[in-house]
């Protein structure tokens, strides 16, 4: 009797290339990397990648437009089901997550790509998330779904499948330094536990009100209102040289963005840039350690607020959406923490892996408290580490242009997917 993989239709020369290059980009991007380098690294003569691809930019073109393609057509046949809305949802969560090979990733580097490249990209994952809203929509008209902005919603369930794509990318290359740090997930598990948290929730009370009240960003803002303030206005240059490196790397990728691009965003020259930071390696030090500071200080503000009587529950959701809220805040921009990670020399290496450890501490200790105020459920706290980040990585991404009025809103609507899940309230 022959095996399922045996049955398998065996895959084209174009998609094993495309498998290959999928798998290269989301573990190291491929801006510094030539087209004939690339071919080096997949086993293939430069002739016989440039009969697929003309060159590094079109191959990342046609792996983010075929990982699009196939979303939408996996959420069209999830659509198209006669179950209700949750079944569909999960199913899509499933299909895309339990593909065999490396074909569907986070569209971290789009950016790089020219207009048209982009356009065309973007308008395939607006199919996704118009598709994911639509079944959103039927679910909520029936009763089967929770009140939601569908629309938000879409968009943070498509960038957490794309996220455990990434994650299972990840673990392909341990000998690199990875986003996960020492953790290495059961993958099965955390898709089990993905589509319960995107269900169910974290939260123990779904009925609860909690007020939105965001930490103060103010003592992150640097800023220098003397004419004369010769060390403020240095400080304010170097940091308006990070908020648009963190910008740029955020959507174009470390290795796609150049000294020169900086330059350029800014109106200044690359000799500023070398005066105020130093030379990219640097730059890309400083974004990461200005990043952390700034959770750092989110996480000293939910400290406070705890120690000052406020309820654990409401300090953390506040923290959580203010998390949330920076990412889409122009003048706060951390970087995202899994940008850039390969380039990091090892200094920065250092520095990344001893605050992930950091991070899963606190993380560990501010959930081992929500638990003993009986305000989380019983679920997967591994994968709502890993699957959080997820959530709210497209924000950064420059995918969609998003209205400074709204932006409180939207940050709270992401929070919310994975706080209440999708399931009816009562």
């Amino acid at each position: 009797m022959a095996s399922a993989r045996e049955n398998t239709p065996r895959r084209n020369r174009h998609d094993q290339i495309l498998d290959s290059a999928a798998l290269q980009l989301a573990n190291f991007g491929v801006g510094t990397s030539s087209l004939p380098e690339i071919a080096a690294c997949m086993g293939l003569t430069r002739s016989a990648l440039y009969y697929y691809a003309k060159s590094k930019e079109d191959l990342v073109f046609q792996v983010y437009h075929r990982s699009c393609d196939i979303m939408f057509e996996a959420a069209e046949a999830s659509r198209s089901k006669s179950s209700n809305a949750s079944e569909k949802l999960v199913e899509f969560v499933r299909t895309i997550a339990g593909r065999e090979h490396i074909d569907v990733i986070a569209l971290s580097e789009v950016g790089m790509l020219d207009a048209e490249q982009r356009t065309g990209v973007l308008e395939r994952y607006e199919a996704v998330v118009g598709t994911i809203a639509c079944i959103l929509h039927e679910g909520v008209n029936r009763r089967e779904l929770r009140a939601c902005d569908t629309e938000i919603t879409a968009r943070t369930i498509v960038s957490i499948v794309q996220h455990l794509c990434m994650i299972k990318a990840w673990t392909q290359f341990r000998a690199t330094i990875s986003p996960l740090g020492d953790a290495v997930p059961d993958f099965a598990r955390l898709v089990t536990g993905t589509t319960d948290l995107l269900l169910n929730g974290w939260a123990k009370d779904r009925t609860r009100p909690i007020p939105v009240q965001l930490i103060d960003f103010t003592p992150l803002l640097v800023t220098s209102a003397r004419a004369f303030d010769r060390e403020g206005l240095t400080r304010a240059k170097r940091e308006e040289i990070l908020i648009t490196a963190s910008r740029l790397f955020n959507q174009r990728g470390v290795s796609s963005t150049t000294l020169d691009d900086i330059a350029n965003e800014l109106g200044a020259t690359k000799r500023t840039l070398y005066h105020h930071v130093g030379d990219k390696q640097t730059l890309l030090s400083a974004c990461h350690e200005r990043s952390r500071n700034i959770i750092k200080h989110l996480y000293r503000e939910y400290g406070r607020r705890v120690e000052g009587g406020e309820d654990q529950a409401a300090a953390h959701l506040n923290y959580l959406r203010s998390t949330a809220l920076a990412q889409l805040r122009a003048d706060i921009a951390p970087l995202r923490v899994s940008v850039g990670i390969p380039e990091l020399d090892d200094e920065g290496r250092k520095a990344h892996e001893k605050y992930v450890q950091w991070l899963l501490k606190i993380s560990s200790t501010h959930r081992n408290r929500l638990r003993d105020s009986d305000a989380l459920r019983d679920h997967d706290g591994k994968t709502l580490n890993l699957i959080h980040v997820g959530g709210v990585n497209w924000l950064a991404k420059g995918l969609v242009s998003i209205e400074p009025s709204r932006m409180a809103d939207v940050a709270c609507e992401v929070v919310d997917v994975l706080r209440l899940g999708l399931l009816p309230l009562t």
